[in-house]
């Protein structure tokens, strides 16, 4: 899941990177660095949202199965967000 979101992650930068190329020619701000910035805290986000999921569940022997759960479904919700907002 993680590398199938990292991948497409990777196809959209390079979009607006072609993109950044007219913005910049006409001296217009640069959506690349605030795309990864948005990235980065997505993946803070993610960590802290799981984290806090898993400790919150209760017995030790739970909380492998919760956290790995919580980044797969936090992580398939984003990889979902960007496949729409990159067809809009």
């Amino acid at each position: 899941m993680a590398q199938e979101l990292d991948k497409k992650f990777s196809e959209i930068e390079r979009e607006v990177a072609i993109g950044d190329k007219d913005r910049r020619a006409n001296g217009e701000p640069e959506a690349t660095p605030y795309l990864k910035k948005a990235q980065a805290n997505w993946k803070r986000y993610r960590d802290n949202q799981c984290y806090a999921r898993t400790y919150e569940v209760g017995p030790a022997s739970l909380r492998f199965v919760e956290f790995w759960d919580c980044m797969a479904r936090v992580t398939r919700n984003r990889l979902n967000e960007l496949t729409t907002a990159n067809e809009d």
